[in-house]
């Protein structure tokens, strides 16, 4: 018998499962913003007067990829394999940028911002706000790859 019935066992407090999932509320509504846009990109883009292209729908289609490592993301959901968002990342980043600035600028993708009236000041700015864009959608895809191990070891 123990020496005082009446002081609290040593346990021991939680629930003996594994940690709940983080909310990430901000990552939810960016991918609710998102996914919007893209849809409302969709009646904008192929249904207008402008010609698409091979690449133009080759970045969609890498959009929608990158769309779904987003969802994943924000809802703490394991989509396909942790080795194919690691691999998909640095080919998002390359893919992004030769888009930008090699196939959009020859006129092989969209329009060529350059027959705008822009300058070069003009041109920069709207190339840094779409890579404002880009830069959460890159922090997000690569905390899913590399920083949710919690994620993938349950898989």
């Amino acid at each position: 018998m123990p020496a005082n019935p009446y002081a609290p066992p040593d346990a021991e407090l939680g629930t003996g499962g594994p940690e709940p999932p983080p909310l990430r509320i901000g990552w939810k509504i960016f991918f609710f913003a998102l996914a919007g846009l893209t849809l409302l990109s969709v009646p904008l883009v192929y249904f207008s007067t402008m010609q698409i292209q091979l690449a133009d729908a080759a970045g969609f289609a890498s959009g929608l990829v990158t769309l779904a490592g987003l969802y994943g993301f924000a809802f703490h959901r394991a989509l396909g394999a942790r080795r194919f968002w690691a691999v998909w990342l640095p080919l998002l980043v390359a893919w992004d940028a030769i888009f930008q600035f090699a196939l959009v600028p020859a006129g092989l993708a969209e329009h060529d911002p350059s027959e705008a009236p822009y300058g070069t000041a003009e041109l920069v700015f709207v190339y840094s706000m779409v890579y404002l864009l880009y830069l959460p959608i890159y922090i997000a895809l690569y905390r899913y790859a590399y920083r949710s191990p919690e994620l993938w070891r349950a898989r």
